[in-house]
């Protein structure tokens, strides 16, 4: 196993903010909550090697083997009002696919609206969280959690979706270190056309990653479960989804699956 190194991360790292500090951590509760209370500065980034209470989405575990996996949290202070987390959460699994297509013959995909997969499964969730002073935001924190040295036995029978790792699709286990400085390569670049308003350049990348645009989904909300067409991605970064032939809903939070064809009869 490769340890991660902030000398091997530097050498292949292309930013002029993120990753300027780097601090590494055997074991932590989890990469977000370690950002949100001891993380100050622009761009810093915090990777662990085992988290105790690693979170997704709606306060889904993470788990993870120790030194498997990508745990890694970034630390923004944007300069402006930020116009949307969904935004940045499709920003940082469109960066994570760039870096994977650019360093191996994969075909990840993102699927709405954190996720990133490989042929059907899952190897990479996103949580972004935020702190605010009053009205004002503070921090804007992006978790990133990327499978990369697991096997299939290590992983929890319970998970909810499958779930794949590189390794596994590669057939040999990888460095981290190379693979996150192309994602965070590619994240400074998005994050400051985000910041820059060009909204539209963001939006027409992720959907030409996108693993389920145009096809039948199924959108799960405390309201209850539906299907759909997921048709586009709003400006807010919002899932919109035809529902029937004349109505369409803007959807800014759920779980989506993307159905096959017995799926969508059920």
């Amino acid at each position: 196993m490769t340890r991660l190194s902030k000398q091997a991360i530097r050498k292949d790292l292309r930013t002029e903010m993120l990753g300027r500090e780097i601090i590494l951590l055997d074991t932590v509760d989890s990469t977000n909550k370690y950002a949100k209370r001891s993380m100050e500065s622009h761009g810093s980034v915090v990777l662990a090697e085992k988290q105790r209470a690693g979170k997704g989405r709606m306060g889904r575990s993470w788990e993870s083997p120790r030194g498997h996996s990508i745990l890694m949290s970034i630390l923004l202070r944007p300069e402006r009002d930020f116009p949307s987390l969904h935004l940045m959460s499709l920003a940082a699994g469109l960066a994570v696919t760039e870096a994977l297509g650019q360093a191996w013959p994969l075909s990840p995909v993102v699927k709405w609206p954190n996720d990133v997969w490989i042929a059907g499964k899952k190897v990479c969730g996103i949580l972004v969280e935020s702190q605010y002073r009053g009205e004002a935001m503070t921090k804007l924190i992006i978790g990133i959690g990327c499978n990369v040295n697991q096997q299939p036995a290590e992983f929890p029978d319970r998970l909810r979706w499958p779930a794949t790792s590189l390794a596994i699709e590669l057939g040999r286990t990888v460095d981290r270190n190379p693979l996150i400085a192309g994602i965070l390569t590619s994240l400074e670049a998005w994050y400051d056309t985000i910041q820059a308003g060009s909204i539209d350049g963001l939006l027409t990348a992720w959907k030409a990653k996108c693993g389920h645009l145009n096809s039948p989904v199924r959108i799960g909300q405390d309201t209850g479960i539906r299907n759909g067409i997921f048709r586009d991605v709003t400006p807010e970064g919002a899932a919109l989804i035809e529902l029937d032939s004349s109505r369409e809903e803007t959807i800014f939070s759920g779980d989506l699956t993307p159905l096959t064809g017995s799926e969508q009869k059920k």
